[in-house]
């Protein structure tokens, strides 16, 4: 699946978008009820994406934007960082983060 203006398509056209927005605001809940302060996401993805995602096209182009998940925690000041950027991060960068979220 892309994001395609507003909508979360399928390949085949199919709109998701409804599914992938009960499922992030699902996932925020749980996130807000277990106090998150620090989301790491599935970079690129439709939910998960966090500054680039897939442009709809289908042909594997990147534009900016966030997925759907990663703009509900944006707005409730959950810190987000993808897998690629986590796995660069050291023990003590991730604290100083998370400290900076308190």
């Amino acid at each position: 699946c892309e994001i395609a203006g507003e909508r979360v398509l399928r390949n085949d056209g199919a709109d998701l978008t409804e599914a992938f927005a009960r499922g992030a605001q699902r996932a925020l809940e749980m996130a807000l009820r277990h106090e998150c302060r620090l989301a790491v996401v599935k970079s690129r993805s439709p939910s998960c994406g966090a500054g680039h995602i897939y442009d709809g096209s289908f042909s594997k182009r990147l534009c900016e934007g966030d997925g759907l998940w990663v703009r509900l925690l944006r707005r409730h000041a959950i810190a987000i960082m993808t897998e690629e950027t986590f796995a660069k991060k050291t023990e003590e960068e991730i604290r100083e983060l998370l400290s900076s979220q308190s």
